[in-house]
């Protein structure tokens, strides 16, 4: 037998490092569950600098007083190319304090603070005042802000005269008494337009640039290997890594001889009864679960969307129906792989969608995920612009990480890939689909909600390449963004007015 495909022996090659990742699990738990009211308050507190626009407070609480012997002009946050005076931090912090009091209205389980009185002077914790407790998501978000601004500054970007003009008129129109006294509508102003500043240039760097076919054709020469496509069957076998833990190796054992069974599968039909027979004989599912399952094996991807173990396999010499066997000792599983169809080059052409995601876990039931999904379509259905409407549902409701950020954004997909499964891809290349067509997609455990945008036009390979640029790009950024050094004036933190 051939090393690439050699079966697996019947032993834990790494038991000490299960057991101790077991531990470190447990202490991290541990760890998490005494923190995770102070996590709360910190997520609800940390992205509001990206989101808000510094209008007009929403509580009025202890703000008349005039602080006295604090300078509004020291400067509390600096980098190189840009400063954050008192005057201009107290702003946001003011902003994260009613930010928070808006969220904790109505809800017992948050804890509050006694509005009339310094915040300096009240505990949070222990260990923290609530002022310490402001100031520290405060400083994160607008280090933030700074961050993305010296990267705006790198690409002589700046903001334009009409942004700058709704700036300063929405300063002009909020109520100073409700910010710290001594604020001014010039601070607010200067306040608004850093904010404003990183905003828009993250608005610019998150939206796709455009490449021409020769450099994308210069990229993909480069890198042809993870630019083909490759068709398998695969199944995976898991077992508890508790029972590693307490040295009983039955789970493990009986998933090495299935998957070594399973490498003697000689063509697709084989490996499908395969599965089959297991679900139904030893874990026991009914016939019609095991059949759904059982023909649901077919993975379609780009050679570099799979395991770094499995490209090398499928760029090696493995030959059509040939098994390979893929054990991930780390994750307690093994895989199974048949290879349906070497490496090849996909020139058909492809579609744009966007999907949104919804596991049965978001609503207890998947019947109550399916009513979620019939819901958000008829809001779409019904929007001035159901592009944008769909997109915004996707970033505040879908589950999938790869285009979530993306407003659930799918480009360039092929009719080989098997992705989002059969019912989409049927779905999405259906001669008669249009622009602005949806579908709501019912699996075992989740529901997808899909939207068409259009007929794409370009090849697999093409889209992929062109993503890829992009992702390249904005990884540049961000490598660049996070560079750039802050200094903190401690010894002015007293000059901010609450």
């Amino acid at each position: 037998m051939s090393k690439k495909n050699q079966k697996k022996e019947s032993k834990p090659q790494d038991y000490n490092a299960i057991k101790e990742r077991d531990m470190e699990k447990k202490q991290r738990e541990k760890e998490e569950k005494q923190k995770s009211s102070k996590r709360k308050v910190m997520q609800v507190t940390a992205a509001v600098l990206a989101v808000c626009a510094l209008g007009g407070g929403i509580y009025g609480v202890r703000y008349a007083m005039q602080h006295k012997n604090q300078s509004a002009d020291a400067v509390i946050l600096e980098t190189e190319n840009f400063k954050v005076d008192a005057a201009m931090f107290s702003c946001y912090f003011q902003q994260c304090e009613n930010s928070y009091l808006e969220y904790a209205e109505g809800n017992d389980s948050m804890p509050m603070f006694d509005a009339d009185t310094s915040l300096r002077n009240q505990q949070y914790s222990e260990e923290q005042t609530w002022f310490d407790m402001f100031m520290e998501n405060t400083l994160q978000s607008v280090e933030a802000n700074l961050r993305v601004c010296e990267a705006a500054h790198a690409a002589n970007y700046e903001l334009d005269e009409e942004t700058k003009q709704q700036c300063k008129t929405a300063a002009e129109e909020t109520d100073l008494s409700q910010y710290p006294g001594g604020i001014t509508t010039d601070d607010l102003e200067r306040a608004m337009q850093l904010t404003f500043l990183a905003q828009k240039f993250q608005e610019q760097m998150n939206q796709d640039a455009e490449y021409s076919d020769q450099e994308i054709e210069a990229y993909f020469d480069a890198n042809r290997e993870n630019y083909l496509t490759a068709s398998v069957m695969a199944y995976s076998f898991p077992w508890d890594p508790q029972g590693i833990i307490a040295e009983d190796y039955t789970e493990y054992n009986a998933a090495i001889t299935n998957a070594n069974n399973m490498m003697d599968c000689r063509n697709e039909q084989e490996f499908k009864e395969y599965v089959y027979q297991y679900l139904t004989e030893e874990k026991e599912l009914s016939e019609t679960e095991a059949s759904n399952m059982s023909e649901d094996l077919m993975i379609t991807n780009f050679v570099s969307g799979f395991p770094a173990a499995v490209q090398e396999w499928l760029n090696g010499d493995a030959a059509e129906n040939e098994t390979w066997m893929h054990l991930k000792e780390e994750q307690c599983s093994t895989t199974v792989y048949m290879l349906r169809q070497k490496p090849f080059l996909d020139t058909a052409d492809t579609v744009d969608f966007r999907i949104i995601f919804l596991s049965a876990g978001q609503a207890d039931q998947l019947e109550n995920v399916e009513a979620m999904a019939e819901q958000i379509q008829e809001y779409v259905q019904f929007s001035e612009s159901p592009s944008e409407t769909f997109a915004s549902y996707a970033q505040q409701y879908s589950a999938d990480s790869a285009t979530k950020n993306k407003g659930g954004y799918v480009k360039g997909y092929s009719e080989c890939r098997t992705t989002y499964g059969d019912e989409i891809t049927e779905w999405a290349f259906d001669d008669s689909r249009k622009a602005g067509d949806m579908a709501i997609i019912s699996r075992s455990s989740a529901v997808i909600l899909a939207y068409f945008e259009q007929k794409n036009g370009e090849a697999g390979w093409k889209s992929a390449v062109e993503n890829d640029l992009q992702t390249n790009r904005y990884n540049e950024y961000t490598a660049l963004r996070d560079s750039f050094e802050i200094t903190r004036h401690e010894d002015q933190y007293q000059n901010i007015m609450e």
